[in-house]
């Protein structure tokens, strides 16, 4: 019989030196991946305001505009039953509107000239003359202006009256003409012709579609609003929104909100969209204040690696109380899809490196990065439960996720600046002006490009864009 214990000998020392080669193995790392290259936000559904505001005096020179110099005028003394009489009415300058909400009052001053003839025949004696006077009235309306899904704007005007400047008087001999109440009939029936005149003539000749249309296509080329950083905001408009339009002291005023998808990037200029017409109008009791936007905190991979080191290099770690010790030596960072991976160097129970995966979330509270779900990658795990499974226990894993920490506060508020910047009194254009303010800050998602990780912090408030105009 063969001795066994020199085999058995030689199986022992066998096996602890394979169970060392083991545990000095390298696992393999990660394969390196990125799932974007390039800053971009995600797309975000805006509202981007278009105050619509029209001065007093423009829509009273439109309404003169519109109505000729003489508005009435007959001169045949023998119709209407032979009423000798012969009127023309003109329009005075200084129309006036005063609007009350929705209702909007309009004041004509008209100008009156009549000429009344006179007639006598009696016992063979016959008399005929005739006199002139002119005098002035004013004339009032009201009106409510309504705009149709189809963008036509359609008025609905009614007569309201009239006031006299200059009372109408003419004595021909011993008689004196009722010239007040005949011609107040005549301007009674003038007004009603004068109510379907403005309102034939605006809804014929008041158009905004063509305003908002220079909007709408001028929204769908991307918009520098940070050139040191090349940051451009890129507007998709998808529907156009407005309130009803209403008088306030010397204004007309409306809200108009066109409606859309909102995008942030970092780079050369995104490709435009292309034009499209403006859909048909949703009317809307208000128009409210939301418009979001992507900020971002940028960090790369070595300055990650910098602060990791910081926290982490020159650490030690007892398992099994002392039996095992390990030493972090080394850290290194880079992507793997969404995942970032952490490389740590150790030596001691454990020599060479291990590879842990987490996905890289943004608190809002601390303005940090840190790894969410960071776990061994599969080949490090296989790789220690083989040869040293007591490293297993969680101890690790929890102790590296839960110090892992990135600031970035100091950047996305370097990048809320610029932004606010772009977005304060931005002449982008002739005849445009970008206004908006930032306010409200929430997460939004984070990526990892080839040198860095890039936390987007979704940024709300209200942006205006001015049209002269409109």
């Amino acid at each position: 019989m063969k001795p066994i214990f020199p085999t058995l000998l030689l199986m022992s020392v066998l096996s602890w030196l394979s169970a060392c080669r083991k545990e000095g193995s390298e696992p393999k790392a990660p394969v390196e991946t990125y799932s974007a290259d390039t800053l971009r936000g995600r797309q975000q559904v805006s509202i981007v305001h278009v105050p619509v505001e029209i001065p007093m005096v423009e829509i009273e020179r439109q309404i003169n505009g519109q109505l000729k110099d003489l508005l009435y005028e007959d001169n045949d003394p023998n119709n209407n039953g032979g009423d000798n009489l012969e009127i023309k009415v003109w329009k005075k300058p200084g129309l006036r509107l005063e609007a009350q909400g929705d209702v909007f009052n309009i004041a004509l001053p008209l100008k009156i000239w009549a000429k009344a003839g006179f007639k006598f025949e009696q016992f063979g004696i016959k008399l005929q003359d005739s006199r002139e006077t002119d005098f002035e009235v004013n004339v009032r309306f009201s009106t409510r202006i309504a705009l149709g899904s189809d963008w036509k704007v359609s008025t609905v005007t009614s007569a309201n009256g009239f006031d006299w400047v200059t009372k109408p008087t003419l004595r021909l001999g011993p008689i004196e003409v009722p010239l007040a109440s005949i011609l107040g009939k005549i301007i009674d029936q003038q007004q009603k012709q004068l109510t379907g005149l403005l309102d034939r003539e605006v809804s014929e000749k008041v158009d905004l579609k063509p305003f908002v249309q220079r909007a709408w296509t001028w929204m769908q080329n991307p918009l520098p609003i940070s050139q040191p950083y090349d940051t451009w905001l890129k507007i998709t408009p998808t529907e156009v929104l407005m309130t009803p339009l209403t008088g306030t002291g010397d204004r007309v005023r409306a809200s108009l909100g066109i409606k859309a998808m909102t995008q942030t990037f970092v780079g050369e200029k995104p490709a435009g969209a292309v034009p499209s017409p403006v859909p048909n109008l949703t009317l809307v009791t208000a128009v409210p204040d939301d418009f979001r936007i992507g900020l971002s905190g940028e960090v790369s991979h070595q300055y990650a690696a910098q602060v990791a080191a910081r926290q982490f290099v020159g650490q030690q770690y007892s398992f099994r109380n002392g039996k095992y010790r390990v030493e972090i030596t080394a850290i290194d960072l880079y992507g793997s899809g969404e995942n970032l991976v952490i490389k740590a160097g150790l030596k001691g129970s454990v020599n060479g490196n291990v590879y842990l995966k987490g996905k890289p979330t943004y608190d809002a509270a601390s303005q940090t990065l840190f790894l969410r779900n960071l776990d061994y990658d599969l080949d490090t795990r296989n790789q220690l439960l083989r040869t040293a499974n007591w490293f297993m226990q969680g101890r690790f894993t929890r102790m590296m996720q839960d110090s892992f920490r990135i600031p970035v506060g100091a950047q996305i508020e370097e990048a809320k600046k610029t932004i606010q910047a772009g977005l304060t009194n931005n002449r982008v254009a002739k005849g445009i002006v970008l206004n908006g303010r930032l306010e409200e800050l929430t997460p939004d998602h984070v990526f990892i490009t080839p040198t860095s990780i890039v936390a987007v912090v979704l940024a709300k408030g209200r942006v205006d864009v001015k049209i002269d105009g409109l």
